[in-house]
């Protein structure tokens, strides 16, 4: 994993529709977690609408405060310094999400790895100071990568990591928890329609009134012309991630900001890869590890969990051509029909 957060984009933009006089929309952004989260929800009393929205957005304060590797006074990071002399005993948030990430790293035999801090922190710094990593400086961070170095009891919440100096980052899987985690706060407050958007990571709870759904634009970007297309969505998640958001040229050769852990550099195939799904959590992790597979491996991963539709997004196979795409069976039931409300 990485910061790819910020690449997350993929201008995923809601499009509402079928609002009645009975019903408020109401509207909110405001930062988290290194990027912009924005809140649209539907309520009949706009007091108590706002109020839950603010209560949302508290909750994921609470989730950054846990779950940051950048502030040295969160959770994970006491996990990260005290976790290795015996276990620490992590809250239900952090385990849960560590959990999940454990889950899936086991899946994909490593290609999601939240403990690859030390290789992403490394192409940070290079990519920077724009040059490679030499040898050296690689097989001083891979020696405390690897996820089977963290260890877990359910039973106890307890997390030990394996390795000194390991370094856990969430940032392929923390937005889309804390999206799910502000849209369950709204359902309780009475709010069920809602959307949240963090980045790129978008969980949507019921349909808006007089709606089928919400209609998200799905747009990859510039670089696949042709590739936008409108989806129809509730109660379901959705979110994008590429190569190609944030990327650079060294020695002549263009690499991601997205960190391949078998290389420790910077992924180098420009793809873009949207997934759909029943929460943000799944859909921002399976988005992480789909963007490190070849396309058929990567479909693969997606079609064979329940629930779980994505299309991925090739460059166009020439000038002037328009970009190329593969998706699961289930993708283009969620496509919203012309007309469609």
């Amino acid at each position: 994993m990485t910061s790819r957060r910020a690449l997350l984009g993929a201008a995923l933009s809601p499009l509402l529709t079928g609002e009645t006089k009975s019903w408020m929309r109401l509207s909110h952004a405001q930062p988290c977690m290194g990027t912009m989260f924005r809140v649209v929800t539907f309520a009949r009393d706009e007091e108590a609408g706002y109020r839950a929205i603010h209560k949302a957005f508290a909750r994921a304060d609470e989730l950054d405060a846990k779950l940051s590797d950048y502030k040295p006074e969160s959770e994970l990071s006491r996990l990260m310094q005290e976790g290795v002399a015996a276990p620490f005993q992590a809250s239900e948030d952090l385990f849960r999400v560590i959990e999940y990430a454990q889950r899936l790293a086991r899946e994909t035999d490593g290609l999601f790895d939240i403990s690859i801090g030390p290789l992403s922190r490394l192409w940070r710094v290079c990519r920077d100071m724009h040059r490679l990593p030499d040898a050296d400086e690689l097989r001083e961070a891979r020696a405390k990568v690897g996820y089977r170095n963290i260890h877990l009891n359910r039973d106890t919440r307890g997390i030990q990591l394996g390795i000194a100096g390991m370094q856990l980052d969430l940032g392929g899987i923390a937005k889309g928890y804390a999206a799910d985690a502000m849209r369950t706060v709204l359902a309780e407050a009475g709010i069920p329609a809602s959307m949240v958007a963090s980045g790129g990571d978008i969980a949507l709870g019921t349909a808006p009134p007089a709606t089928r759904g919400w209609v998200v634009q799905l747009d990859p970007g510039d670089e696949f012309p042709g590739a936008k297309i409108p989806l129809s969505l509730h109660s379901r998640a959705v979110s994008t991630s590429g190569a190609h958001r944030q990327s650079f040229t060294i020695e002549g050769k263009t690499y991601s900001h997205i960190v391949d852990p078998r290389t420790g550099l910077g992924l180098t195939r420009q793809t873009a890869v949207s997934v759909i799904a029943p929460t943000a959590t799944e859909t921002d992790a399976l988005a992480t590890a789909a963007s490190l597979m070849e396309t058929g491996q990567a479909i693969a991963l997606l079609a064979r969990r329940t629930g779980v539709s994505g299309r991925i997004f090739l460059p166009p196979p020439r000038e002037g051509a328009e970009a190329e795409t593969r998706s699961t069976p289930g993708f283009t039931h969620y496509i919203a029909q012309p007309g469609s409300r």
